[in-house]
């Protein structure tokens, strides 16, 4: 079988499922280019995995803040962002999935114009669409009624959470065309027995305990707030540590704030790592801790965590609460809470033995729910009961 995959951007998280459906389906993935000179170069390959083929789109990147939900404008103004959230597609991309021999056309992001040139490609050639859907927040007009078109002209629709699948019936979708599938991780690379390389290279040794934070240094994470929460940890837990992996526009702001506050010995700005490092940031927690003020499509990062065995506490907001069972797998704490933050996070490095049952609970909720392997096959069986 041969399946087009359209995304504005395929990552290594999206290559993580891939690889295992490549080993019983051919593959090529459509993804935007916006350099000028592809407008004059045609589909230019630039990675091959197995039976998998990535090829750039030739297009054109434009300025779409009216996509972006209200609840992030703040930051986005306050940032001064010039956030691009879509693309022009050059034409000869919708003639060539036409004359391509797909027999499945699969989306993400549905309400972007990359899904909307799909859907034509499947309504004028009879190919069947599939699309992903993680959208759980309001979208303006324009937005909606470019969503409302793909998603309508999809044979399937996957939710990749149950808020998702929620929002959609709500929405009238048929419940027959909707399949849940949610978000997952390669649970051969994110594993318990990983080796304590990154905690040689920041510099710490088996004495120092660690609380992890894996994501973008932006205003609404709630970072500043652990940072506000070291002064007082240093002085109850010894050889502490806080690990914040990641990069954002909030980085220098969060940087002035634990020097002020005298906490440079207590906090690592480790930066961001690619994705074929930073499973090893993982193996070093004591913790990990997600305290998150903002509604987020789904955490990967916890379910990373949780594939390392590691303990979570995280904000009790959007579809962290699906993933984290309170006193199960992780501890939750309210959005904004630095006394319950504080609380929740003296309990589990205070508290080995609940923190390791925890983690155990977590890489076996992983393994039963989050595996790619195992929603590979899921996906697999989708592309086959369309076309056959």
């Amino acid at each position: 079988m041969k399946i087009a995959i359209c995304k504005p951007i395929i990552n290594p998280w999206d290559m993580q499922l891939i690889k295992f459906i490549a080993l019983r389906h051919n593959f090529i993935g459509y993804m935007p280019s916006h350099s000028l000179l592809s407008w004059i170069i045609e589909y230019k390959t630039f990675a091959t995995v197995s039976n998998f083929e990535i090829r750039k789109i030739p297009s054109l990147q434009f300025p779409r803040t009216f996509h972006i939900p209200i609840g992030f404008i703040a930051n986005i103004v306050s940032d001064k962002i010039d956030l691009v959230v879509d693309s022009l597609i050059a034409p000869n991309f919708l003639y060539d999935l036409i004359q391509s021999d797909f027999n499945v056309i699969h989306v993400s992001e549905p309400s972007f114009l990359l899904s909307f040139v799909c859907a034509i490609a499947s309504r004028r050639a009879g190919i069947p669409l599939i699309s992903t859907e993680d959208e759980i927040y309001p979208r303006p007009y324009s937005a909606v009624s470019c969503r409302r078109f793909v998603l309508d002209t999809s044979s399937r629709v996957i939710a990749t959470s149950d808020l998702a699948k929620e929002k959609l019936l709500r929405e009238g979708f048929d419940p027959k065309k909707i399949v849940l599938v949610p978000y997952s991780v390669d649970t051969e690379r994110f594993r318990p027995d990983l080796p304590q390389i990154y905690r040689t290279q920041l510099g710490l040794n088996e004495s120092h305990k660690i609380i992890l934070y894996v994501g973008r240094l932006t205003r609404g994470k709630g970072i500043e707030n652990l940072i506000y929460l070291m002064s007082k940890i240093r002085n109850r837990i010894q050889n502490v540590k806080l690990v914040l992996v990641g990069d954002g526009f909030d980085r220098n702001r969060l940087m002035s704030i634990a020097a002020q506050r005298r906490l440079t010995d207590n906090i690592i700005f480790a930066g961001a790592l690619s994705y074929d490092k930073v499973h090893l940031a993982y193996a070093i927690a004591d913790v990990f801790v997600l305290p998150t003020m903002m509604k987020e499509r789904f955490g990967i990062s916890l379910i990373e965590a949780m594939a390392c065995a590691k303990p979570i506490v995280a904000s009790r907001i959007g579809h962290v609460p699906q993933l984290i069972k309170d006193g199960f797998n992780g501890l939750l704490v309210s959005p904004n809470s630095i006394s319950e933050l504080y609380a929740a996070i003296m309990t589990i490095l205070q508290q080995p033995a609940l923190a390791k049952r925890m983690g155990l609970r977590g890489r076996a909720l992983v393994e039963e729910k989050y595996s790619a392997r195992q929603n590979a096959s899921m996906l697999s069986e989708i592309y086959e009961n369309i076309v056959f």
